[in-house]
C-alpha cells in the first residue's frame, strides 16, 4: 500500500463499485477443503475432535475472507456512489467532505491490497491447498498489515462527529439530502 498519494478521481477509476470480485480460485480453495474435510469425516480418516477443530478454522478462514471481501465492496460503493459524486458536484466544502467520509480512500487502499494478496496468494497455492497453507496465507498477511491499524484511530474518534456533521449538512443542504436520500 506504498507509493504516491492517489487523487480522488485516480482513486474511483481504479476502485469502482462495478469492480468484478477478487479471484473465484480462492472461494474455489475455501470449497475443495471443506469436501476434502467432508470426504474425510464419511471416510473415518479423522477423529471427531479433529474433524471439527479443522471445521472451525476452515469455518473462521473462510468468514475472514468473506468480511474482507464485503468491506472492500462496501468502501467502494461508499467512494463510488456517493464520495465521488458528491465531490463533483461540489454538494459539500471539502472540510465537511472530509467531516464526513473520514479517511475512507486511505482504509479502501489497505484493504483492497490486503484482499487483493489473499486472493492470490490463495490462488496461487490452489494445487497444494490444505488448511494449514490457506491459514498460513491469511495470518501473514493480516501480520503484515498491523501497522495500518492506526488509520482506525481516526476513524473510530472522529466517527461521532462524522454523524453530526452528516445531519448538519442534511439539515442545511437541501441538495446534498437530496442525494442522500
Amino acid at each position: 500500500c506504498s507509493g504516491p498519494a492517489m487523487s480522488l478521481e485516480d482513486m474511483c477509476a481504479s476502485y469502482t463499485a462495478s469492480e468484478p470480485p477478487p479471484s473465484e480460485i480462492a472461494k474455489t480453495v475455501f470449497e475443495s477443503l471443506q469436501k476434502a474435510l467432508d470426504q474425510a469425516k464419511e471416510n473415518n480418516e479423522a477423529s471427531e475432535a479433529h474433524f471439527k477443530a479443522a471445521n472451525k478454522t476452515l469455518s473462521v478462514l473462510n468468514e475472514i475472507y468473506a468480511t474482507e471481501e464485503g468491506y472492500v465492496c462496501d468502501l467502494r460503493k461508499l467512494i463510488g456512489e456517493y464520495m465521488a459524486p458528491l465531490h463533483t458536484a461540489r454538494h459539500l466544502s471539502a472540510e465537511d467532505e472530509q467531516g464526513i467520509f473520514l479517511n475512507a480512500e486511505s482504509l479502501l487502499k489497505v484493504h483492497a491490497e490486503l484482499l487483493k494478496s489473499m486472493s492470490s496468494k490463495i490462488s496461487a497455492s490452489e494445487q497444494d491447498s490444505s488448511l494449514v497453507t490457506v491459514a498460513s496465507v491469511i495470518a501473514n498477511e493480516l501480520i503484515l498489515i498491523v501497522p495500518f491499524f492506526k488509520m482506525y484511530i481516526t476513524f473510530c474518534h472522529r466517527y461521532s462527529h462524522a454523524l453530526d456533521r452528516l445531519v448538519a449538512c442534511r439539515k442545511a443542504n437541501s441538495a446534498f439530502d437530496s442525494f442522500v436520500s
